[in-house]
């Protein structure tokens, strides 16, 4: 039997009318649009509740992503999110309960290794091929960038936060709730002994390293006056010791050293001249300052902003006179923000 012609025609022009119906394939749009502006805000959340994340915000746009680990991975950064610390095309991101940290992609954010630490990793630091970790709970742990694998070093009790100076490594030691420590742990980075312990201010809870000085910064606990230290990297005398600073208050105090200057967050912000031993406030509208960094490229302030540690925070970035530039709304309980480079 002879087809009629004009069957085949009527099947062509639905075949062509289908095709044609189907939707233009989506562009894969990058996470980061220009690597030296782009900020990555780390969002503790609350204890237990699982809820920390990456707050992304893209500096050209000022458009933000509250959720952007969640978005890119499909699973939860963890309990409690710590840091975010980059090296070159890794990110690494140290969570609590469980302890872990975690390699992302920096070009998208895409988890690529999971490094299980039986402990609470709270900061950490890059020397060379290795992260020098500090544990919440106990001690020091060291991850060797090469092949992953990593070690308690030492199991000293609770630890804060660190930096280095040449050969060294500066551990501020804040010991238990019940019994705190005032004492700064010093670490030699070549036989990873710890080979002095200088002590300083009660309960020191954040270091900066400016010129030849090491300043520590502690108290603000309850019934306790915020206390400023510093100690010369040349001999490891302390210079100032357990000096009050009456007139401020506030939980965890950090300090930041950026081009010769100084800046404590506490009640506020804060710039502290260690030759006079002066405060002066230069920014206050925080509700519940929580997190202090400064960027090394451009010299803005970052200013974390837990609100009431139970909605989402606010990222303020300030001019080194404590102007405002610009906020941005985060996840819940912002703690430290890392400019992607």
């Amino acid at each position: 039997m002879k087809i009629p012609v004009m069957y085949p025609l009527l099947f062509l022009v639905t075949v062509l009318f289908i095709t044609s119906c189907d939707p233009e394939p989506m562009e894969q749009v990058k996470f980061k649009t220009l690597a030296d502006r782009d900020l990555l805000v780390s969002c503790e959340g609350q204890f237990q509740n699982a809820n920390g994340n990456i707050t992304y915000i893209n500096t050209d746009t000022d458009t933000t992503d509250l959720q952007a680990y969640t978005r890119y991975n499909s699973e939860p950064v963890g309990d409690v999110l710590q840091q975010l610390i980059q090296k070159d095309d890794k990110i690494f991101m140290l969570t609590n309960l469980p302890g872990s940290v975690k390699i992302l992609n920096t070009i998208d954010l895409q988890r690529t290794t999971t490094i299980d630490i039986a402990g609470n990793p709270k900061n950490g630091i890059i020397i060379g091929t290795e992260m020098w970790i500090n544990d919440a709970f106990n001690g020091l742990h060291l991850l060797n960038l090469v092949d992953n694998t990593i070690e308690r070093i030492d199991s000293t009790g609770p630890t804060t936060e660190l930096s280095h100076y040449h050969d060294k490594v500066f551990v501020a030691h804040s010991g238990e709730f019940s019994a705190p420590d005032n004492k700064v742990y010093v670490y030699d980075i070549e036989t990873r002994e710890r080979t002095q312990e200088i002590e300083i201010v009660d309960s020191p809870n954040s270091v900066a390293i400016s010129g030849d000085k090491l300043y520590v910064v502690g108290g603000g606990g309850f019934n306790e006056p915020i206390q400023i230290g510093s100690i010369n990297l040349a001999d490891f005398n302390v210079e100032v010791n357990s000096l009050p600073i009456s007139e401020i208050s506030g939980f965890g105090p950090k300090i930041r050293a950026n081009d010769g200057q100084l800046f404590l967050l506490a009640d506020g912000l804060y710039t502290y001249d260690p030759n006079t031993q002066e405060v002066n406030k230069i920014f206050s509208e925080a509700t519940s300052p929580y997190g202090l960094d400064i960027d090394e490229f451009t010299g803005d302030i970052f200013v974390c902003d837990a609100l009431d540690y139970q909605s989402q925070g606010t990222l303020y970035v300030l001019d080194q006179n404590g102007n405002e530039k610009v906020s941005y709304k985060t996840g819940i309980i912002p703690n430290s923000v890392l400019r992607i480079k």
